[in-house]
């Protein structure tokens, strides 16, 4: 937003945040703060990560990753930091997924409401209209990695560059001494 004043937008957000945080500031704001503790953050963080790690191992290449860290550190990744990028991680990241939805599917999902018959908090399953809530937070959040790589093959830009790229990579390399590197089996 180029052309609107700092403090018009710093005014906006501001305005905005408060409203969103109202929803939080009634009788049932812990509750909605549980349904977004339970679902928005969890389910949602672990899918970007594993996505990420997909991306950067067998997508953009963990010899180009290596040789950028080299590149930006002047050393090259040991080969225990390539092995968790490349297998221990995602694998250790879909086992955790898969066992958090076999557990949401066989269990349920419940949270701590007060019970003022006995003066204590009870399990209780969330409404159907709270599961949809919730499979929508993890739905707003996930369903702009497959969006954005179709529209990648499409053809689409979404953020036009200006000018290109430009990175001082063969000073770095001169002032770091890196020289070419043999990519071991783990970087093919």
């Amino acid at each position: 937003f180029p052309n609107v004043p700092k403090e018009v937008i710093t005014g906006g957000l501001c305005l905005s945040c408060s409203i969103l945080s109202m929803c939080f500031a009634n009788g049932a704001g812990s509750y909605i703060f549980q349904l977004m503790d339970s679902f928005a953050g969890s389910y949602t963080l672990l899918i970007i990560a594993f996505f990420e790690c997909i991306a950067v191992s067998y997508i953009y290449g963990i010899k180009r990753f290596a040789d950028d860290i080299e590149l930006m550190t002047g050393s090259r990744p040991h080969l225990y930091w390539m092995l968790c990028w490349k297998y221990i991680s995602p694998i250790a990241m879909l086992t955790i997924l898969v066992a958090s939805f076999i557990e949401l599917a066989s269990e349920g999902s419940s949270y701590p409401g007060w019970n003022p018959l006995t003066g204590n908090t009870d399990n209780l399953e969330w409404p159907h209209w709270c599961v949809v809530v919730a499979i929508l937070l993890v739905c707003v959040s996930i369903l702009w990695i497959p969006g954005v790589a179709i529209c990648r093959l499409c053809g689409i830009n979404i953020i036009e560059d200006t000018e290109p790229a430009w990175f001082p990579s063969a000073e770095l390399r001169d002032s770091h001494g890196i020289v070419p590197h043999e990519p071991t089996d783990i970087e093919i």
